[in-house]
C-alpha cells in the first residue's frame, strides 16, 4: 500500500531585514536573501498547490517588491492559489499584497499610505562655520551633489527635479496596481477596516498563519518552507553550463567588498567569466547610484569585452543611475523594473581646502610643490584660476566621453541625448520611452529570456562559501556596515583629506523606503 502524498503549500517570509547579497553574516544566519526568495518561489512555486505569503515591514524596495509580485504572477497564471496575510506597514507591504488571490489582516493593523518623502540637506553653511571651504565643479547642471555640499539653500531646480521624478515614480505606481485603485497609496496612515472598502483588504481575521492556511488550502497539506545547506565550497562545481550572475551592489570605490563595488575585484572577475568555457551568458545585477569615473568606465570595457565573446545583458535593481548606469550601457541589452532610478548622466568634481579649519585647532601647514599643477588636488591649497581651468576641461571632456560611450552602447544620436544627459534621474518606465534601457522586466523574466529554453545552471557571483569563514584573510573582509548614504561617504572623504575627488555619482538624498 502506498502513501498519498500530501499537498505541498509554500511559505514566504517578506519582511524584516532581507540580504540583498549572501556575505559572511548571512552564511552563519542561514538567512535567504532576496535571491533566494525569488528563485524559492519560482521554483517550488510552480510545482505547489499554493503559496502563502507572511508580509510585514522589510528593507525591501518598491523595486524589490515588483520583482517579487512579477513572479507571483506567473504562479497564479499557472492555476497557483496565492494567500497573502498583511501584518502592517506602509506603501511596499500594500503593493506586495496587490497581487494576492486573498489577503487577511488583523482588526488592530496600521498602514501608512502617505505617499513619498525625501529629506534633501545644504551643507554650505556648516562647511563654512567649521572653516572647510568646497571648491566644486561639474557638468550637468541637475548633478546636485555639489550644489548642496556648497549652497546654503537648496536650489529650486534641485527640488524640482527631484518632484518630477516622484511624479513619475507615482505615475508607475498606480499603473501597476491592477487591483484597486493606487490613488490609495497617497491617501494617509489608514486602519484595516478602512481598507475593506478600497479592496485593499479582503477579510479581518485573528487565525493565526497556521490557522489560515489549513482554512484556506485544506488540513491535509504539508507546509514548506525556505532551507539551504549551511556551508558551500566554491572550487567544486558541476558539468552543466552556467548563466552566471553577477552582482554589483553599492557605490563604485576602492573598497571592499560587499558594500561597493570595487573596480580591480569585479573587473578580474569578469575577465574570468568571459574566458570561463563553462560560462555561457553573464547578467550583471547592478545597484548602484555610481561612484568613481575611472572605475565606471573599468566596467564598461569589461562588460564590453564580455559580450564579444557571448551574450551579456545588465538588469537594474532600485537604482542604475551615473557611474552605475555608465557600466552598464556596453551590454546587449539592458533591463529596469518601473520604479528604477535611471541615467544622471553627468560629471563631478569636489576639493575641499581644510587649512583654515586647522588653524582653529592650532595647526599650520605649508605646501611645498616641484612642478606647476603638483598640489591642484591638495586640500591645504584653494584652486588658482589655471588650476581650476583644467579641471573644469576635465570633467567636461568626462562628460563628453560619458554621453559618447551611452550614445555608442544605446544607439541614441549625441545631440539628442545632449537633451537629457544634465545629470536628471529618471523612472524606469520614462528611460524606456527615452531609450536608455531596453524593457521593463524583473530579474527572473530577463533569466527567462538568457536561457532561451536551454537547462543552464544559475550561479551567483562573487560566491562566498565556508572557505571565506575559514580563510577569510584571502578575499576582502565582509563585516562592513551595510547602510550607506552617499552624502555622507563624501563628507567623510572631505574631512579626512582624501586623494580621489572625480566622481559620477547620483542621489544626494536618502529617498524613504523608495
Amino acid at each position: 500500500m502506498f502513501l498519498k502524498r500530501k499537498k505541498e503549500v509554500i511559505f514566504v517570509e517578506v519582511g524584516g531585514y532581507i540580504p540583498k547579497l549572501r556575505g559572511f553574516q548571512e552564511i552563519l544566519s542561514r538567512r535567504p536573501t532576496f535571491y533566494d526568495i525569488l528563485n524559492f518561489l519560482a521554483e517550488k512555486g510552480k510545482v505547489s498547490a499554493g503559496v502563502f505569503l507572511n508580509v510585514f515591514p522589510s528593507n525591501l524596495t518598491l523595486s524589490e517588491i515588483w520583482e517579487i509580485k512579477r513572479v507571483i504572477k506567473i504562479l497564479r497564471d499557472r492555476g497557483v492559489k496565492v494567500v497573502c496575510k498583511l501584518q502592517s506597514g506602509g506603501i511596499e507591504e500594500v503593493f506586495m499584497s496587490e497581487i494576492c488571490d486573498k489577503v487577511l489582516t488583523r482588526e488592530d493593523s496600521i498602514f501608512f499610505l502617505n505617499g513619498f518623502s525625501a529629506s534633501l540637506s545644504s551643507f554650505g553653511k556648516f562647511f563654512s562655520k567649521i572653516g572647510v571651504k568646497i571648491e566644486a565643479i561639474k557638468s550637468g547642471k541637475m548633478k546636485s551633489i555639489p550644489d548642496l555640499l556648497t549652497k546654503t539653500e537648496v536650489p529650486e531646480s534641485i527640488k524640482k527635479d527631484m518632484k518630477r521624478f516622484f511624479g513619475e515614480i507615482k505615475q508607475a505606481l498606480i499603473s501597476e496596481s491592477k487591483k484597486f485603485d493606487g490613488n490609495i497609496f497617497f491617501s494617509g496612515v489608514k486602519r484595516a477596516k478602512e481598507l475593506i472598502t478600497s479592496d485593499v483588504i479582503d477579510v479581518i481575521t485573528s487565525d493565526s498563519e497556521e490557522e489560515i492556511i489549513r482554512k484556506e488550502f485544506g488540513g491535509d497539506v504539508e507546509v514548506v518552507y525556505f532551507q539551504r545547506r549551511r556551508f558551500s565550497v566554491p572550487f567544486i562545481s558541476g558539468t552543466k553550463s552556467k548563466l552566471a550572475v553577477v552582482n554589483m551592489n553599492g557605490v563604485i570605490a576602492d573598497n571592499p567588498y560587499p558594500n561597493f563595488i570595487n573596480p580591480s575585484y569585479f573587473s578580474s572577475l569578469l575577465m574570468r567569466l568571459a574566458e570561463s568555457k563553462s560560462v555561457e551568458a553573464v547578467l550583471v545585477r547592478i545597484d548602484s547610484r555610481g561612484g568613481d569615473a575611472e572605475g565606471s568606465h573599468i566596467l564598461n570595457e569589461k562588460i564590453d569585452y564580455i559580450g564579444k565573446k557571448k551574450k551579456v545583458f545588465v538588469s537594474f535593481s532600485s537604482v542604475g543611475a551615473s557611474g552605475g548606469y555608465l557600466a552598464s550601457v556596453s551590454a546587449k541589452k539592458i533591463f529596469a523594473t518601473p520604479f528604477s532610478a535611471i541615467g544622471s548622466i553627468g560629471v563631478f568634481l569636489i576639493k575641499p581646502f581644510i587649512s583654515e579649519l586647522l588653524q582653529k585647532i592650532g595647526i599650520k601647514t605649508e605646501v611645498l610643490e616641484e612642478g606647476e599643477m603638483s598640489s591642484i588636488f591638495s586640500p591645504y591649497k584653494k584652486l588658482g584660476e589655471k588650476e581650476k581651468k583644467v579641471l573644469e576641461k576635465i570633467v567636461k571632456d568626462e562628460h563628453e566621453s560619458f554621453i559618447k560611450k551611452v550614445s555608442e552602447g544605446r544607439g541614441i544620436p549625441v545631440e539628442k541625448l545632449r537633451e537629457i544627459a544634465d545629470g536628471s534621474v529618471f523612472s524606469g518606465m520614462k528611460a524606456r520611452e527615452l531609450g536608455l534601457v531596453d524593457d521593463i522586466k524583473s530579474f527572473s523574466e530577463v533569466l527567462d529570456e538568457m536561457k532561451e529554453g536551454k537547462d543552464l545552471a544559475v550561479e551567483e557571483y562573487p560566491k562566498v562559501s565556508i572557505y571565506d569563514v575559514f580563510f577569510r584573510n584571502i578575499r576582502p573582509s565582509f563585516l562592513y556596515d551595510s547602510d550607506i548614504i552617499f552624502v555622507k561617504d563624501i563628507a567623510f572623504e572631505i574631512l579626512r583629506g582624501g586623494r580621489r575627488f572625480f566622481y559620477i555619482a547620483f542621489f544626494p538624498v536618502q529617498l524613504e523606503r523608495l
